[in-house]
């Protein structure tokens, strides 16, 4: 079971740069996982999410770009102003194999003039 002490894999954090979300039901890259030598895993340890805008927004993390998104983390909410955040104590425990991605769900707060929804991620890459 990862992040165990029987597991001697190294362990790698990292805090990636955030990500704008532009438009909904575009899913963007919020991780890239290395894939120098031998393609690690990773487990996401925070999500963070802004929204700038003048309306609420639902965003989803999880892999796959355009039709192959899958969400793989319960959604966030955010009102307008506001940040929410998921610290790895409320995120399932998953050891993920494909890049992270974002996508939002709802059109509110995200379009021309009002494209101030941001995320970002913490991860710790596992392997290699």
């Amino acid at each position: 079971m990862p992040g165990t002490a029987t597991d001697p894999r190294p362990r790698f954090n990292k805090a990636h740069p955030v990500v704008l979300l532009t438009a909904a039901a575009t899913p963007v890259t919020v991780f890239t996982r290395s894939t120098t030598g031998i393609a690690r895993t990773y487990r996401v340890k925070k999500l963070l999410v802004f929204n700038g805008g003048t309306s609420f927004a639902e965003v989803d993390f999880g892999t796959g770009l355009a039709g192959a998104f899958a969400a793989s983390f319960p959604r966030m909410r955010v009102e307008a102003g506001m940040s929410e955040s998921y610290s790895e104590a409320q995120l399932p425990d998953l050891e993920m194999e494909a890049n992270l991605t974002a996508s939002a769900i709802t059109a509110a707060g995200i379009g021309a003039g009002n494209a101030a929804v941001r995320v970002q991620a913490e991860v710790e890459e596992i392997g290699g």
